[in-house]
């Protein structure tokens, strides 16, 4: 989200407090769910699905630290990076924006 701010131009991201635009950013994720539909296939594709899920969300929501996420579901850390790998979990790279010079 950009405004126009009067006679200064563009305000973006960048100027935004890091609260909003991890929130944000944990909420895009959310949207941009591509797992399988939970209600379909079989026993053995919803539990992947569901799996996969419950993965990436503590993934996300304790900003992708490995250790800390294997720890909370129980596995260890070599189980949690075979898991991600089966399901393609990859960290969502952030781009840092650029300031506009006024």
């Amino acid at each position: 989200m950009l405004v126009k701010a009067s006679g200064t131009g563009l305000l973006g991201i960048d100027l935004m407090s890091r609260t909003i635009t991890a929130t944000s950013q944990i909420d895009q994720v959310a949207a941009t769910d591509n797992s399988a539909d939970l209600t379909t296939g079989t026993l053995r594709d919803r539990i992947d699905a569901l799996e996969a899920n419950i993965i990436r969300d503590t993934l996300v929501r304790l900003h992708w630290n490995k250790s800390r996420t294997a720890d909370e579901l129980g596995l260890s850390r070599v189980g949690l990076r075979a898991k991600m790998e089966r399901y393609g979990l990859e960290k969502i790279l952030v781009l840092k924006p650029k300031r506009i010079q006024a």
